[in-house]
């Protein structure tokens, strides 16, 4: 076992799982797969690993593909020559049977269609205009929560919390937006309800749509006839909408899971940032470096290409490893340094014309719900005799998160 620098808290050790040894000590990634639970405490060590011996490995997993795990690999196989990927999508993953995610697995002009059609209900200034109903959500799950003195992150408060701003977003109404937060949650958490449930909730919001004269970006997607040249059908409308509610929802839970667990097991950080909390905003830059949540998406090569100084065919599938892009080429990457001068460059967020339409509202939502958790409970830690369980695979998240506060 090893104890991480960061959290304190000890992790397995060693790259005996990620695949068989080579010559010389090096990993054989041959039998790598992002999607295998059993990687996920190691994952950050196996990528290191890539990063220094191999940034390009080839994989027999799925069907087989190549990892690109280096900043420049990365940006490489988005700007120059790819196309969308099948057997290796985001969205199959997430929520099977979805198919394609318009935002990140499609492809120009269809790809850049939706971007402009959706730009303005992402914006900062949407995200200025979100806040005061993220910043209310908070405090009432805090009200909520507060006298209780302990809660598990991800069951009480991650599962909950994004919900609220996708909502205004697609301009849901405020009597159907109680029903739709219950829905939402079975993305996130085991609930009374099923994805069924949501998926036909979604298609009478579809529904009752159709043909109205509503402004909110919802309504307005479900009546253009711009991106494909003529109107969505409601299949895939359908698609779109469950994408994502399952795009803000998930990452923003797994995001707000990992730097709760974070500030859960470094006390000195957690007392720093609830002192000053000037400082939320590194904090949350930080976090999404140091565990990204959209952890890997995949694209497919449209020609022979080098990616960092491997050479990869036409055809190839690529599964784009931004956890691992965003600790390369940073300095004592794997310790969580809220003093880093990032400047916009972080590949976290993605790249190109792939980088994540909803990163300003992202980046509101958790400074927002920080600020007042750390208003309102500054001093918290790990229930005693519990571990946070680490996921992986396209998104990076923590779960069995269950803290404890003086109340």
């Amino acid at each position: 076992m090893r104890t991480d620098e960061t959290t304190g808290i000890a992790e397995p050790s060693g790259l005996a799982q990620a695949g068989e040894l080579g010559p010389n000590g090096s990993t054989d990634f041959t039998a790598f797969d992002h999607t295998d639970p059993a990687i996920a405490d190691r994952v950050d060590d196996m990528f290191r690993t890539m990063r220094e011996q191999c940034p390009v490995p080839h994989t027999r997993a799925r069907g087989g593909f190549a990892v690109a795990s280096t900043a420049s690999a990365l940006k490489t196989a988005v700007l120059k020559g790819s196309a969308r990927v099948t057997g290796l999508g985001a969205a199959e993953d997430v929520v099977p049977g979805t198919a394609v995610a318009p935002l990140f697995e499609t492809d120009s002009p269809e790809h850049a269609g939706w971007r402009i059609l959706l730009q303005a209900s992402f914006s900062s200034s949407a995200a200025t205009a979100a806040e005061p109903r993220a910043r209310e959500t908070a405090r009432d799950l805090l009200d909520r929560l507060a006298p209780a003195g302990t809660c598990d992150v991800t069951v009480d408060l991650a599962s909950w919390y994004p919900s609220a701003v996708i909502a205004d977003v697609m301009g849901i109404d405020e009597d159907r937006q109680a029903r739709f937060r219950h829905l939402a949650r079975v993305l996130v958490v085991p609930a009374n309800d099923t994805l069924e449930d949501l998926f036909s909730w979604l298609q009478e919001e579809i529904s009752s749509r159709r043909g109205s004269s509503r402004q909110d970006m919802f309504t307005r997607l479900i009546n253009d006839t711009a991106i494909r040249g003529r109107a969505l059908t409601d299949e895939e409308l359908l698609r779109f909408a469950v994408l994502m509610v399952s795009a803000a929802v998930m990452t923003t839970a797994d995001a707000i899971t990992n730097v709760m667990r974070v500030l859960a097991t470094n006390r000195s950080l957690r007392a720093r940032v609830a002192a000053d909390l000037s400082l939320v905003p590194a904090l949350v830059a930080e976090s999404i470096r140091f565990d990204t949540p959209v952890a890997a998406t995949g694209r497919t090569l449209t020609h022979d290409t080098v990616l960092d100084g491997t050479a990869v065919s036409a055809g190839t599938r690529v599964l784009c490893a931004w956890a691992s892009g965003a600790r390369d080429g940073v300095a004592d990457a794997d310790s969580f340094v809220i003093e880093r001068d990032r400047g916009d460059s972080t590949i976290a967020w993605g790249w190109g014309a792939h980088r994540c339409l909803g990163q300003r509202l992202g980046e509101m939502q958790l400074r927002v719900l920080l600020e007042e958790w750390l208003t309102r409970i500054p001093d918290f830690e790990l229930a005693p005799g519990t571990r946070p369980t680490r996921t992986f695979g396209t998104l990076r998240g923590t779960r069995d998160l269950i803290v404890t506060w003086p109340n």
